[in-house]
């Protein structure tokens, strides 16, 4: 149950978040192991928002999953950058990530929890 939010202030039509979301649920599911039918991502464009004062692109993306591993932190950060930056030039000094290892009793789904 991967799901990645990214809070950007970079302004992007449909097709562009379209091809952003396409670009990482695969991955995100590969590097976690997990089947891509659970994973879900959440683009929020066109935000207000400041990094160091500035308003060049950046962005904030949080990442939870039950039992992410933290060996996966690294090579998740250096994907989800790699995406950002190609899809709407963000380079990755200017985006925070926040990794978030889910509780199976404290995540919802269907009606129930994952325990």
């Amino acid at each position: 149950m991967p799901c990645c939010q990214v809070a950007t202030n970079v302004p992007t039509d449909h097709d562009g978040l379209d091809a952003l979301a396409d670009a990482l649920s695969p991955k995100i599911a590969e590097t976690l192991g997990k089947s891509e039918d659970y994973v879900q991502i959440v683009l929020l464009p066109g935000l207000t928002m400041r990094f160091g004062g500035s308003p060049k692109p950046t962005a904030f993306v949080q990442l939870v999953s039950l039992g992410l591993p933290r060996e996966q932190a690294a090579p998740l950060s250096a994907l989800i950058c790699t995406e950002l930056e190609a899809h709407l030039a963000i380079t990755p000094a200017r985006v925070f990530i926040e990794f978030t290892s889910a509780e199976r009793e404290l995540f919802g789904w269907n009606g129930k929890t994952f325990a």
